[in-house]
């Protein structure tokens, strides 16, 4: 917990300084999603606090932290059960019935602790499709150009933050947006 509030008191000039040199692309940190959306530096409202810096933004993150796809509210929690004990010797073994994680509509989101959520299957694949974004061929998904930052589409929240390039065409899904050129 110190070492926590010691990191961020050292860090507190630098993404000071950072944030205060944004212009043209941005990174706001989104709790809900838990992830750095790309918005124009213009579009920033009173209190939003944009980074011109991906990796500072990134720093915000809770990096153990999971949910449900588009930051829905989780319906359960999920495990695996224990394995039984062996039977003791000369006792013949009795089938181990697995009984479902999550209910029906429902699918297991596994997080980094051993156990999950059960979140609803639609709104799982939606966010996938449009986490791992394509484009439609001859287009290419837009990836973002910062020193350091290899191979991650550029996302947004919604189009009208115009954070794509000059030539794209910004995509807008149910939860994040994209670019593709």
């Amino acid at each position: 917990m110190y070492c926590l509030l010691a990191v961020f008191l050292l860090l507190s000039p630098i993404l000071a300084q950072i944030r205060s040199k944004c212009s043209g692309l941005g990174w706001e940190y989104d709790e809900k999603l838990n992830m750095c959306l790309a918005k124009h530096c213009g579009k920033a409202g009173n209190g939003e606090t944009i980074l011109s810096d991906f990796h500072a933004c990134n720093a915000r993150r809770m990096l153990d932290a999971f949910s449900c796809g588009g930051g829905f509210e989780n319906q359960a929690t999920c495990q695996h059960p224990l394995p039984r004990p062996p039977p003791p010797p000369g006792t013949p073994a009795k089938p181990t019935i697995i009984a479902p994680l999550c209910p029906a509509g429902q699918t297991c989101v596994w997080g980094p602790f051993g156990f999950g959520f059960c979140c609803e299957e639609k709104n799982e694949a939606v966010w996938h499709n449009e986490y791992d974004a394509k484009c439609a061929s001859p287009l290419k998904t837009v990836k973002i150009e910062q020193k350091g930052v290899t191979d991650e589409i550029l996302r947004g929240k919604k189009c009208a933050d115009f954070f794509c390039p000059k030539g794209s065409k910004c995509i807008q899904g149910k939860y994040i947006a994209h670019c593709c050129a």
